[in-house]
């Protein structure tokens, strides 16, 4: 077979225009792959448990489920649940042949999805420099044909790295706007995402602004209050995971009719295969409560949770004793991590 005449090819592009020989892939390569913005706890919770659903219980369960792996896998799932769909539609929008490009942009759409979809979507990638680009994708109501009635969905720049998959960068998740467009839609709120993954470890913060699943008109949703969190992830080579939170949380069983809410910060540490340790803050609610009563001196409680390669508790221990929120069990040298490091 003859090989093509690459100085021919070169000669076409200098006589036609420019960016008709740059390669879409180019820009598509400069979206954010799921594995740059989402959370990767390892292994899989008990089935249909919610974040609600997971408390801190007041005795040992060395053996069982450990609450602490479980409540950080539910919260990463939730974080990774807001993502992952909106990503999916910009990348299912930019694998279709561009509409529309310039030397420094490529523009997908407009993308109908039809079936109960009620939105037309569009995405948009411009390249700032040789490695800078930014990327979007907008959508409005399926009858409308005005460039003024899309809104932003999804938003953000990268800085793209030594090779396919690699990059740091920044992203925003605006709900609102999709609510906007979609007013059964559970969601609201915004959430922004930093991620870098071009030397290791990886790290993505994640910083929620008045987010909430919660919508009357909307079908399956959830009555959430609307909240600002942060996160905060890193992940070494092999699987390796430090995943640091906070939230409200009942700590307590039904049985012992505490029903406030406690503010719970964790810092959750793993290995690639499995084994981790979650060191855990608890202060407020009836948590508070029962520390004034005891006159303990402190108005927290220290607790640390080790889970074996099958997630089950290997070691749990708690500070001040005497309250028993969990009370020590297990051995503590069957932790993947030693030493206690608190959020």
């Amino acid at each position: 077979m003859r090989r093509p005449d690459l100085r021919l090819a070169a000669a076409l592009c200098a006589s036609t225009s420019l960016f008709a020989c740059v390669n879409d892939d180019e820009f598509r390569k400069a979206v954010p792959t799921a594995s740059q913005v989402t959370i990767q706890v390892p292994g899989t919770r008990a089935a249909g448990q919610r974040v609600g659903d997971v408390g801190v219980v007041s005795q040992g369960l060395v053996g069982d489920p450990s609450e602490l792996y479980a409540l950080t896998w539910a919260v990463s799932t939730t974080v990774n649940l807001s993502t992952l769909a909106l990503l999916g539609v910009l990348h299912a929008i930019v694998e279709q042949h561009p509409t529309s490009q310039t030397r420094d942009s490529r523009t997908f759409g407009p993308y109908t999805p039809g079936g109960l979809d009620p939105l037309t979507y569009r995405a948009t990638v411009i390249r700032i420099d040789v490695v800078n680009y930014s990327f979007a994708i907008e959508a409005r109501p399926r009858a409308s044909q005005a460039e003024a009635d899309y809104l932003a969905l999804l938003d953000g720049t990268i800085t793209r790295g030594a090779s396919d998959g690699q990059g740091k960068g920044e992203m925003t998740l605006r709900f609102d706007n999709g609510r906007a467009l979609r007013p059964t839609q559970c969601e609201q709120g915004a959430v922004h995402f930093a991620f870098d993954n071009t030397t290791p470890p990886a790290k993505l913060d994640v910083q929620f602004s008045k987010f909430a699943n919660a919508n009357p008109r909307g079908i399956g949703c959830q009555s959430d209050t609307p909240t600002d969190a942060t996160y905060h992830y890193s992940r070494a080579a092999g699987g390796a995971g430090d995943f640091v939170f906070a939230l409200q949380t009942n700590i307590h069983k039904v049985s012992e009719n505490k029903p406030a809410l406690e503010d719970v910060s964790i810092r959750s540490r793993w290995l690639g295969a499995g084994p981790g340790r979650a060191d855990v803050k608890i202060a407020g609610g009836e948590v508070a409560t029962d520390l004034a009563a005891a006159r303990l001196g402190q108005d927290f409680v220290l607790g640390s949770q080790c889970w074996d390669a099958t997630f089950a508790t290997a070691y749990e221990t708690s500070t001040p004793e005497a309250l028993h929120v969990m009370a020590t069990a297990g051995d503590p040298s069957a932790c993947a991590f030693s030493s206690q490091q608190l959020p």
